[in-house]
């Protein structure tokens, strides 16, 4: 563990900040302690990204944050070529800055998990161009009523019945920027710690982490009861509502772009589907 206090573990699931401003979804894979600096340090894989740009961040510098507090995700319906309209997750990122608004207006891919196994390991995850994904509720009707293999209609119903957001997946223009961030950034960081006070925020990570299961539909797969965490939601304004008052909080300036690396596997179920998802990979700016 890297810290007695906050339970940053190997394989824990959390929104970590980019380089460009932008939080993104990501996981720990390694632990370690700077003796010099006498500071903890975790190693982040960011979802969607190869291996090559996994990188250590210092616990200290306030670029982590439990899963899902700045980022969204939503149901969708995601469409790689040749093969039909298949349930899935869609990852929202968060700006902080101006340039990371500018970055994602820019940019026209999203990451998706398709709900194609009941197991984590098993499921596709790639960046796809946001044409191709949905709002869940788009053409539910005919979508669902689509008879594609024996575990279809099962990854739908067990869709329907994770947690994740099932509002309209909607952008702010051309890009990826989320409408819930258009006209106001999610609340800072540290404003999120002070809520919370320093217990709370270093039990959100696990507890958030956890959730991870019940928001993408593991546990409805396995029918289990949902587990209960902390209430801590997501306002209209893409915020997370917790005890405290409200800040004047606006986005700050510079910073610039950012990229998509190279996806992951990308079958939805089946082989040879790579089309939408092996886009060009661009290097991180």
């Amino acid at each position: 563990m890297a810290n007695k206090s906050m339970p940053l573990d190997i394989g824990l699931r959390l929104d970590v900040l980019d380089n460009e401003g932008i939080w993104n979804t990501g996981v720990i894979v390694d632990v370690a302690h700077d003796d010099e600096n006498d500071d903890d340090l975790v190693e982040i894989k960011y979802d969607g990204w190869g291996d090559e740009f996994n990188e250590w961040v210092a616990v200290s510098v306030d670029r982590l944050a439990p899963l899902h507090m700045f980022t969204i995700v939503k149901k969708c319906w995601a469409k790689l070529t040749k093969w039909p309209w298949w349930p899935a997750f869609v990852v929202l990122r968060a700006p902080t800055k101006r340039g990371a608004i500018d970055a994602l207006d820019s940019e026209t891919k999203v990451y998706v998990e398709f709900f194609d196994s009941f197991e984590e390991d098993k499921r596709s995850r790639c960046w796809m161009q946001k044409k191709s994904v949905v709002s869940f509720d788009d053409n539910f009707e005919d979508r669902a009523s689509k008879n594609i293999g024996k575990n279809f209609h099962k990854f739908v119903e067990d869709t329907q019945r994770a947690t994740a957001s099932s509002s309209p997946l909607l952008f702010a223009g051309a890009g990826t920027l989320p409408i819930e961030y258009s006209s106001k950034p999610p609340t800072s960081l540290a404003v999120q710690k002070q809520r919370l006070g320093d217990q709370g925020w270093y039990d959100s990570f696990k507890a958030f982490s956890d959730r991870y299961r019940v928001l993408y539909g593991f546990e409805a797969a396995k029918g289990t009861a949902p587990l209960q965490f902390p209430v801590i939601q997501r306002t209209g304004d893409g915020e997370i509502e917790v005890p405290g008052d409200d800040d004047g909080n606006g986005y700050a300036d510079d910073s610039e772009g950012n990229e998509e690396p190279e996806e992951e596997e990308a079958s939805a179920g089946e082989e040879d589907e790579e089309e939408e998802a092996v886009e060009s990979k661009q290097s991180r700016r």
